[in-house]
C-alpha cells in the first residue's frame, strides 16, 4: 500500500506521524511538516520500505533510537533542517539480521556531519 501526500499544502505536526498500518511507502514531501524526528513513532513490525520527508520543516538531530527498530530501507530526509552529528548507530541498521538494512539515506541540504561506517 503506498499513500503519496507531496504537497497536500496541509500542516500536520510530525508528532501524528505513526507507522501502525500497513503501508510500504510513505511520501510526505513539500508540506511544511514541522516537529523532531525523534517524535515519530516506529512499531517493531512496520512494513515501511520507503520514507520521503523532504522539503519541509522538520528541526533536531537523526534520532539514535532508530538504530533499534526497524525503519524503511530508503528514507529522504533532504532539505529541512536537521542538524548534529550522524548517529555511529545507523552504520550498524540491519546488522541484527531481523531488520531491513538502511540501503539510501538522502541528508542534504540539512546541517548533518559524520559518516556512516
Amino acid at each position: 500500500m503506498r499513500l503519496d501526500c507531496g504537497r497536500c499544502a496541509q500542516r500536520v505536526l510530525i508528532v501524528l506521524l505513526c507507522v501502525h498500518c500497513r503501508l510500504t511507502e510513505l511520501s510526505l514531501e513539500n508540506n511544511s511538516l514541522q516537529g523532531s524526528l525523534a517524535q515519530l513513532n516506529w512499531t517493531a513490525g512496520s512494513p515501511l520500505r520507503y520514507l520521503n520527508l523532504s522539503g519541509n520543516l522538520l528541526t533536531g538531530s537523526l534520532p539514535d533510537t532508530w538504530s533499534s527498530v526497524r525503519v524503511p530501507a530508503t528514507i529522504d530526509l533532504s532539505r529541512n533542517r536537521l542538524s548534529g552529528l550522524l548517529p555511529v548507530s545507523w552504520g550498524n541498521i540491519g546488522a541484527d539480521g531481523q531488520t531491513m538494512p538502511l540501503r539510501l539515506l538522502n541528508a542534504s541540504s540539512n546541517n548533518i556531519t559524520g559518516r556512516i561506517a
